[in-house]
């Protein structure tokens, strides 16, 4: 009873503080380019990968799939794990602990093996990763969205890495993209684009202003755009 007194008392000085902003566990969405023209930066994914999934909270929802050119048509989870959650009433915190860590090595040895038996992919069907994304994450109030991409969409529909990317081609493509419902409503998901890169800083800020735009449509949260991810918080 002393045990459940201090859970309840220590719950309540929580949230009262703020701490608890969102008491839903995280829902994560990982995808992860498997294009050629990410060939040579697979295994920097992985590093970086791995610092999201050591971050994962108790009861996170984790999916991993892959970006290439049917990302929609025939997405399979690589990963598609829940993580355990504590129960003070009938759990051991050790035990659940130990499973934590046991189903990270695990998401983590699904990752490390799909991407060292990597198929490459010729074309990269990034817009419907983001319509993919939507259909995941249903009614989930606390929702991330992880995309390790150079984000240079190369399909039937347009390809950012041939194009001469002006301020008219964006408003022109968003709007048509608008028009086929190729833009999701991500509300409420925060977005970190990771992998970002370019032959030219030129070519790398036109792209950004391309995706930042397309996203601003979303109405998500753009956390970070880059080539590398600094931090990430759940």
């Amino acid at each position: 009873m002393k045990r459940i007194f201090i859970y309840f008392i220590t719950f309540l000085l929580a949230n009262c503080s703020g701490e608890f902003k969102n008491t839903q566990p995280p829902y994560v969405v990982i995808f992860i380019d498997f294009s050629k023209s990410v060939k040579n930066d697979l295994t920097f994914y992985k590093t970086n990968l791995f610092k999201i999934i050591d971050k994962l909270p108790q009861g996170s929802k984790v999916i991993v799939g892959k970006i290439k050119e049917t990302t929609m048509a025939t997405f399979v989870p690589m990963v598609n794990v829940t993580l355990p959650t504590f129960n003070f009433i009938t759990d051991s915190e050790l035990d659940v602990q130990e499973e934590m860590e046991r189903q990270k090595e695990m998401i983590k040895k699904e990752i490390e093996l799909s991407i060292d038996s990597a198929k490459l992919a010729d074309q990269t069907n990034i817009v419907s990763a983001f319509i993919l994304a939507k259909e995941l994450f249903k009614n989930s109030s606390n929702s991330y969205l992880f995309i390790f991409s150079d984000m240079m969409h190369s399909y039937e529909d347009f390809d950012l890495e041939k194009t001469n990317i002006s301020d008219e081609f964006i408003t022109k493509k968003i709007n048509e993209l608008n028009k086929q419902n190729k833009i999701p409503d991500l509300s409420n998901v925060k977005v970190y684009l990771i992998g970002a890169k370019s032959e030219s800083e030129r070519k790398y800020f036109k792209i950004k202003k391309f995706w930042e735009e397309y996203l601003k449509v979303t109405k998500c949260e753009l956390i970070h755009y880059g080539y590398s991810l600094i931090d990430v918080e759940f």
